[in-house]
């Protein structure tokens, strides 16, 4: 079945991946609102590794301990790093009450009583280019329910007609701002006409 989705995947968005190579920008993370949380309660990420009670490691940060999940995600919203956060009750042994957040993009909860985690809305861009296409792809790994989509590192070329392609779709309208990018329009369609299932591809043809 993997394979299947995998083959359906590149069937739609091949040209961003065979060819190609990464764009002068690899990847970057834009946070949709910093104040908007998703959030899994009975929930913890099971993707902390081998972080002991009260440490931090690159990507696990140790906030203290606290209360309640409330304060938690509070400090994570006080985080510009943070992009999710897990707090473990009180009945949690060593861990009790302990507050911790993530600074990387992983979070997969499942189910195990005791904790609460949420993630802030955003989204993560991987960029790369097709010589063959003359073309810049930008994936993402999260639809927005905003109606645009931000690519903060993209620029038209000047003296050019500049074209975006949502892949699967089609043409879509965008603008550009020196201080925010190139902002892409999204199409109103339901999830079930969307091209793929997940990590949906942009194509920018004359961009810098």
């Amino acid at each position: 079945y993997q394979r299947r989705v995998r083959g359906s995947w590149l069937g739609v968005n091949g040209e961003a991946i065979y060819n190609s190579t990464k764009w002068r920008v690899q990847q970057e993370t834009y946070i949709l609102s910093p104040t908007a949380f998703t959030v899994t309660k009975q929930n913890t990420n099971n993707l902390w590794g081998d972080v002991l009670p009260a440490q931090s490691t690159e990507t696990v940060i140790y906030y203290g301990k606290t209360t309640s999940s409330q304060n938690c995600q509070q400090f994570c919203f006080q985080d510009p790093t943070c992009l999710s956060y897990t707090w473990h009750s009180s009945d949690q042994n060593e861990y009790a009450l302990m507050c911790y957040g993530r600074n990387d993009t992983h979070w997969e909860p499942i189910y195990d009583v005791g904790h609460v985690s949420g993630r802030k809305d955003h989204y993560t861009i991987s960029y790369t280019t097709n010589a063959s296409t003359k073309a810049i792809y930008g994936i993402i790994d999260f639809f927005p329910t905003e109606s645009y989509v931000l690519f903060p590192s993209l620029v038209p070329k000047s003296g050019s007609t500049s074209t975006v392609e949502f892949i699967g779709y089609g043409p879509v309208s965008w603008t550009y701002d020196a201080s925010t990018g190139v902002t892409v329009k999204l199409p109103y369609i339901s999830p079930m006409e969307l091209p793929c299932l997940w990590a949906w591809t942009f194509k920018f043809v004359n961009f810098n």
